[in-house]
């Protein structure tokens, strides 16, 4: 099923953890050449939300992208499964969003 495209953007669903501390991998979802994937833990968290490369570069303190509520980071990946992701509790809520090319 295709995500809804609202104006210049594609919205996908938000992202929950089943178990903090154990980095989930995102699923195959192929994002088209031109398009910036926006990561963004919501304002109203009350914890972090942690991105890396792999499981346990997204499980370390040394190695992963910490987001805090209210902070976002935007990449150019071809797939959103290249990342891993994970938070401090399960009630924490990352959203992802596509954004066309302008």
């Amino acid at each position: 099923m295709a995500a809804p495209r609202v104006t210049n953007q594609v919205l996908f669903p938000t992202y929950t953890v089943t178990a903090p501390g154990t980095a989930q991998n995102f699923d195959s979802v192929i994002i088209p050449d031109g398009f910036k994937t926006v990561f963004k833990n919501r304002l109203a968290a009350t914890g972090n939300f942690y991105l890396g490369s792999s499981q346990s570069n997204a499980q370390s303190s040394a190695t992963r992208k910490v987001l805090e509520p209210g902070e976002s980071v935007t990449y150019e990946i071809g797939n959103l499964n290249v990342l891993w992701y994970d938070a401090d509790d399960s009630t924490t809520k990352l959203e992802v969003t596509l954004l066309a090319p302008s």
